[in-house]
């Protein structure tokens, strides 16, 4: 939502690590829908989003993008665990697309209007 910034942080050479988890949706607006509106998803898939790491390349930022499948063994493989140390100490900034599961999930949620004791810790 903050693309034009990419700019301010080439020009001011700001050691910034942006992560960028996309899964293909306005996630937890999608999330609300499934849980709590059966499924019925209005205005939440955006799986036109442009390629961001080829906007942070245009803005001379290093950039790259990283599959689900690289964390799902722990721990992570020496291949992405170098990758991932090399982004953290990098004096650049960086930009890494960690590319998610369209219908992944972020828990805990509390829902709308229910008490911190009422926390859902997975989906029912």
């Amino acid at each position: 939502m903050n693309i034009q910034e990419l700019a301010t942080v080439r020009r001011l050479a700001l050691p910034i690590k942006i992560v960028i988890v996309d899964n293909k949706y306005l996630g937890m607006v999608r999330q609300w829908q499934q849980l709590f509106y059966n499924r019925n998803y209005a205005e939440t898939d955006l799986s036109d989003n442009p390629d961001f790491v080829d906007i942070a390349k245009a803005y001379k930022i290093h950039a790259w993008r990283l599959g689900e499948d690289a964390l799902r063994q722990w721990p992570v493989s020496q291949e992405t665990g170098d990758a991932l140390e090399r982004f953290l100490k990098s004096p650049e900034p960086e930009l890494l697309v960690f590319d998610c599961h369209p219908e992944a999930n972020v828990f805990p949620m509390v829902p709308a209007g229910a008490a911190l004791s009422e926390l859902m810790l997975e989906e029912d």
